[in-house]
């Protein structure tokens, strides 16, 4: 029988894909770029956001549990330091990161890593139809974003080495 504590971590490893997407969905709706003023209501936030003010609420309890941010008893919701790196001009900004790693076309190739485990193939070609670099060709948004990605990956990198 297995310990009920193994069992629990295994359960927080598989979930983990949902936490990714609450990051995700922060990063789309540019939460962290209406905070970057300081402290908001909710209801000021659903407004800029464009977003359903209760279940806005539920996506910023994940972000606060996450410690993307923070609430106030006054129901004011602001950034923390590593909610701050979802904001699109932040210095290393992981917002386009965050967007293109758990973006669908990325999350189909994911789903099938047992069978490139099986046969040592990729499986990107096999999951859709066509290369990495053909879907990115054919979908321009997916490719703005790997390259704002790649953008910042090189900036953190060359900071990290002088």
């Amino acid at each position: 029988m297995a310990d009920e504590v193994a069992g629990r971590s295994v359960q927080e490893l598989v979930t983990g894909g949902w936490v990714s997407q609450v990051v995700r969905a922060l990063a789309q709706l540019r939460v962290a770029d209406h905070l970057a003023d300081g402290p908001r209501s909710l209801t000021s936030l659903a407004t800029a956001t464009g977003t359903h003010a209760p279940s806005l609420a539920r996506l910023m309890r994940a972000a606060v549990g996450l410690g993307l941010c923070t609430r106030s008893p006054g129901e004011q919701f602001a950034l923390t330091t590593t909610g701050d790196a979802l904001r699109s001009a932040a210095g290393g900004s992981a917002r386009a990161f965050a967007l293109m790693g758990e973006a669908p076309y990325q999350r189909r190739a994911w789903e099938a890593l047992a069978d490139a485990v099986r046969t040592g193939r990729p499986v990107f070609e096999e999951t859709h139809g066509v290369t990495f670099w053909e879907y990115l060709a054919q979908h321009p948004d997916d490719q703005v974003n790997f390259d704002d990605t790649m953008a910042g990956g090189t900036a953190s990198r060359n900071a990290a080495a002088q």
